[in-house]
């Protein structure tokens, strides 16, 4: 019922925006929790609503404009939402609806950072899974701000690069014993390191040759990791040493950074 769900999503901004004349108005705010950061907060609960309502209910092809609009205009109305969804965690399919509907996600790249460097307490899996969605995010919509977007990719792959050894899994250990810290993901770390790895080499192709600059920090990370799966690079001082279990996996990324690099017409 698209008339009804249009009906709910204009009252939904209706009240948004009342709340938060409300919250600006009080004195009484908790000093831990700032005005602001009480309309994050809402508005995070917000997105994920909405994104989750627009997977669950539109038809294949079809997307609401009116839902699309509405989480268009939060994001854009409050800087660092993005940042604030990537920290507390997305899922796939949360992230390919708001990438493909929402093209103002290149707004906090000091955010984004962040979420890379050291500052903010993060497992090597999640910074893996937050590098892969910032890829495809710079690769579709990082041409307003070239620099900035080579420093996020830059970033990013080095992410893939210092993760390697997770992508592998232990050698001689239970991959299952490696267990993600979300508890709703079926998969271990191993598995979702190594998902998330594929998936930054598949977006990495995706990058136009116009864009030299972020082309060549692409090249040059890829050229690294085809040397790490023929074992003839480092990563930390230490080699790659691998059992039977761990070479289908090094056959699986060299033919993902092969094609990647393919793409970018480099030879290996």
């Amino acid at each position: 019922r698209p008339g009804l769900r249009r009906m709910a999503l204009f009252l939904l901004s209706m009240f948004l925006e009342a709340n938060s004349a409300m919250i600006a108005a009080s004195t009484t705010c908790a000093d831990e929790m700032t005005q602001s950061e009480l309309v994050a907060v809402r508005d995070v609960l917000v997105i994920r609503c909405l994104i989750s309502s627009a997977i669950g209910c539109d038809s294949p092809g079809i997307a609401c404009p009116a839902t699309i609009g509405l989480t268009r205009w939060i994001l854009c109305s409050h800087k660092g939402l993005v940042t604030f969804l990537l920290k507390q965690g997305i899922s796939y399919d949360e992230l390919d609806w708001l990438v493909g509907h929402v093209p103002e996600l290149m707004t906090d790249p000091s955010g984004y950072m962040e979420l890379l460097s050291e500052k903010i307490p993060m497992t090597p899996t999640e910074r893996l899974v937050t590098a892969d969605s910032l890829v495809r995010m710079v690769v579709l919509y990082g041409q307003r701000s070239e620099s900035q977007s080579e420093a996020l990719m830059l970033g990013s792959l080095s992410q893939l690069i210092a993760g390697f050894f997770m992508v592998l899994g232990p050698s001689g250990v239970a991959v299952s014993t490696l267990i993600s810290e979300n508890n709703d993901s079926s998969m271990d770390a191993t598995q979702i390191s190594r998902q998330a790895a594929l998936r930054i080499l598949k977006h990495v192709s995706g990058v136009r040759a116009y864009r030299s600059g972020l082309r060549s920090e692409c090249v040059v990370a890829l050229q690294k990791l085809y040397r790490l799966c023929k074992g003839e690079e480092l990563v930390g001082g230490l080699s790659v040493a691998v059992g039977s279990r761990q070479k289908a996996v090094l056959r699986e990324i060299q033919d993902a950074v092969t094609k990647a690099l393919s793409f970018t017409g480099t030879a290996i």
